[in-house]
């Protein structure tokens, strides 16, 4: 085998090992479990989010919230019984928004199709699944909300949004 050859080969086996995953890695944390989802570098997705400080008026438990893989995190406060809300129906939410510090930023009562982006990606996100009557939490990071530009004035750049939304109606 020529030398050449044998480096190749030596490269090879290296990039395979280095990609192998052990044997000994555990499964992902399972929906609702509390657990944080950690990054390739064995840090939380978000730190911002996971280390970010709320307002105690908020009652935000991420601990006791499920965690999406996009870094949403949403919690039932009340469970509905009524029709779910699924992507490409209508839904009527009424709602309060706050920065993680407490300030409001808007409030209100907004009907949306469901997942047709016509709401901030938390909330197209953060609303399946729920049903009528149901109040759900919300702690949306900044890349599912209003990102670096924010919504000025009230909504800074790289904002942690946290919601209150009762589900009013799907249609």
């Amino acid at each position: 085998m020529s030398r050449a050859h044998s480096s190749l080969i030596a490269v090879a086996v290296l990039a395979i090992v280095a990609c192998a995953k052990p044997a000994d890695a555990p499964p992902p944390p399972a929906p609702g479990s509390g657990q944080v989802i950690l990054a390739p570098g064995g840090g939380p997705l978000n730190p911002i989010l996971e280390a970010g400080t709320y307002a105690p008026t908020l009652q935000v438990d991420l601990k006791g919230s499920t965690k999406s893989a996009s870094g949403l995190y949403f919690r039932d406060l009340v469970v509905g019984t009524g029709a779910e809300a699924v992507v490409g129906k209508q839904v009527t939410a009424k709602y309060d928004g706050t920065l993680a510090d407490g300030t409001p930023v808007d409030a209100g009562i907004h009907p949306f199709i469901l997942g047709a982006r016509a709401v901030i990606p938390g909330w197209d996100e953060g609303l399946v699944g729920m049903k009528v009557g149901g109040k759900r939490q919300l702690i949306i990071p900044s890349d599912l909300g209003y990102g670096p530009n924010g919504r000025q004035p009230r909504v800074p750049g790289n904002s942690i949004l946290v919601f209150m939304v009762e589900l009013v109606a799907v249609q």
